[in-house]
């Protein structure tokens, strides 16, 4: 089985190449780098994209957390549709699964990343591609939590020896955190059963404030907050 990843210098998308390279399945696997494109020749873009259509699964990480100029936008909002209309335009046998956050619906939401992710898969075809909308990843070792994805931010406010405070940080954001290991086990999954024309809305067991999971990182850095 071959399967493209974008964003493979991304949290998830290395994590994703890195499990899938470890399997027991043999999976033929490829890096998308979509930094290297050009975003404003249009041609040029799709024929990239077209070199990567006899996978059977494109899986689409990439996006800019923090969008800001037009290629960060592009990225977030555009790029999932090029792959889907060039699948059905070549009537290629790939199937695109398409990472989004689960932020798209809840609509109190209004940051520039969740609205653009919003625009990202508004266009998409949910009888076609199959959606991910994803929580707060969170990688353990042991059962103790790492410096890694989204809590990077956490860990280096608790480095900080010479502030004489730390950032405040809102209690109101209830999180439900998902295991990445737990999340690549279900991946893999959908990828053996060929699973399509699915939106995955995913979150953990589990409801934490921002502040708990500020508070748990800082137990790790044997640190009081």
């Amino acid at each position: 089985m071959k399967i493209s990843i974008t964003g493979t210098t991304g949290f998830l998308g290395s994590k994703i190449l890195k499990r899938l390279g470890k399997s027991k399945k043999n999976y033929i696997l490829q890096s998308i780098n979509l930094r290297n494109i050009n975003f404003s020749n249009h041609e040029n873009l799709k024929k990239e994209i077209e070199s990567y259509l006899d996978s059977d699964f494109i899986i689409n990480c990439a996006a800019s957390l923090n969008p800001k100029n037009q290629n960060d936008f592009y990225l977030n909002e555009k790029i999932p549709l090029i792959f889907e209309n060039l699948i059905k335009e070549k009537n290629s046998k790939t199937t695109l699964i398409h990472f989004s956050t689960i932020n798209t619906i809840i609509k109190m939401r209004q940051d520039r990343y969740s609205l653009s992710k919003i625009k990202g898969e508004k266009n998409l075809n949910k009888n076609f591609s199959v959606i991910i909308r994803l929580p707060f990843l969170i990688e353990k070792e042991n059962n103790v939590i790492k410096n890694s994805g989204n809590l990077m931010e956490f860990f280096k406010y608790l480095r900080i020896k010479y502030l004489p405070i730390y950032p405040m940080i809102s209690t109101g954001h209830i999180y439900q955190p998902v295991d990445i290991d737990k999340f690549l086990n279900f991946l893999e999954e959908i990828i053996l059963e060929s699973k399509k024309n699915k939106v995955y809305n995913i979150v953990g067991k589990y409801k934490k404030t921002l502040w708990e999971l500020f508070e748990e990182v800082a137990t790790v850095e044997n640190k009081k907050t």
